[in-house]
């Protein structure tokens, strides 16, 4: 029995030498695993290096690797977007029509639609098993633009109602709020489990790298927030730019940004000098910045209207030791609230002042003791063991 990973942006994390969640989730010595994929970089929209893709690869012996070559694409909503989903929906189809065997195990995932129907077509084909990594829900998570709305949706409407004809054999969910969206589309399932994204650990070291940031300087006056993310419809900082560059508070605010994306000219021409924008950061750079970096909180910004989840952003903050703020996201929302890690507001003007003028050095001090004692819990490998899941019947 093999087990066959279909994840077309998969190399992303291998050329970065960075744990995949897919990896992660079914990496055991005794199990074959086959990667299907490509060699375009969704974060940087490039081809990534495929030299460093094969060294990853070559750690484990256990895994083979079929890259496809695919068009590029440089915006995320798009006619060359689709035709890269297309394209490699079509490749990975005849694919498994070839390989896979009956029993053998399918993981995918539930976006993009048009590669999760053609490669549950085939594997219903073959008589495989299925596995569904819910890890975003299209078209809810996505603010299109009203022209296409209506389109778009009806597009990922009628190719997911074709996909979930047939049951699966797990699924697999990576906020709570997700399974509102499996209920929505009438997924049948014999086995279903939450497993949250969760940092991993390899990548961001140990709490010991971040100790000199648990305790805040009591006499400060000013607070320190950063944004880690793509700059798009659906984290949006319009409120917050604006709360910092056109309100006073008793302590200044700091904004730093790491990521670019479309609204990153819209976000500068708004912004004054307590804005700073770093650009996009390599996975390890990243880690550097956060370990000689000391915020006070991390933004999570949802857009009114876009899908609340549980973001890689959120457990990159709780790895670092950031309190976080959330805006508008009920699932972070409901785990700052167990933990007492940061505050949770809605995302429009007025709870955002609200949020700023409450802020003080007691209660910041408070959510970073919190961070520290639940950090461990949110790592990909204390999360990851405890939801393992048997398939090789």
């Amino acid at each position: 029995m093999r087990i066959f990973i279909v994840s077309p942006l998969e190399t992303e994390n291998y050329e970065s030498n960075v744990s995949s969640r897919n990896i992660s989730l079914f990496n055991s010595p005794n199990r074959e695993i086959e990667v299907i994929t490509t060699v375009f970089n969704h974060r940087y929209k490039r081809f990534s290096d495929i030299n460093k893709v094969m060294n990853y690869i070559n750690k484990h012996r256990n895994i083979n690797i079929k890259i496809f070559k695919s068009i590029a694409y440089t915006n995320n909503i798009s006619i060359r977007r689709l035709l890269f989903n297309l394209q490699f929906a079509l490749k990975t189809f005849i694919y498994l029509l070839k390989y896979v065997k009956k029993r053998d195990l399918i993981v995918l995932n539930s976006i993009p639609p048009e590669i999760l129907f053609l490669s549950v077509t085939a594997g219903k084909i073959k008589g495989a098993r299925l596995f569904l990594d819910v890890r975003d829900i299209w078209p809810d998570a996505l603010n299109v633009k009203t022209t296409y709305k209506t389109l778009f949706n009806t597009y990922c409407n009628v190719l997911y109602s074709l996909s979930f004809l047939y049951k699966f054999d797990y699924v697999s969910f990576v906020a709570p709020t997700f399974s509102i969206w499996i209920i929505k589309y009438k997924i049948n399932y014999f086995n279903k489990v939450f497993i949250p994204l969760g940092f991993d650990e390899k990548r961001w070291g140990s709490i010991k790298y971040y100790s000199d940031k648990i305790n805040s300087d009591s006499n400060r006056k000013h607070i320190n927030l950063i944004y880690i993310g793509y700059l798009s419809e659906q984290f949006d900082l319009t409120h917050v730019i604006n709360c910092i560059t056109n309100e006073k508070f008793e302590k200044k605010i700091n904004l730093t940004i790491i990521g670019n994306g479309p609204k990153e000219k819209y976000y500068r021409r708004i912004s004054n000098n307590n804005i700073i924008f770093k650009g996009p950061l390599s996975h390890t750079d990243l880690v550097l910045f956060m370990q000689n970096n000391t915020f006070d909180f991390g933004l999570i910004p949802l857009a009114d209207g876009a899908a609340a989840y549980l973001p890689n952003k959120f457990f990159d903050y709780i790895a670092s030791l950031t309190p976080i703020i959330s805006l508008g996201s009920i699932d972070c929302s409901n785990i700052i609230y167990e933990h007492d890690i940061g505050i949770s507001s809605k995302n429009n003007p007025e709870c955002i002042k609200d949020v700023f003028r409450k802020i003080d050095n007691h209660s910041m001090q408070k959510y970073k003791d919190n961070i520290c004692r639940i950090r461990e819990k949110y790592s990909m490998n204390e999360l990851y063991k405890n939801n393992i899941i048997s398939y090789e019947s």
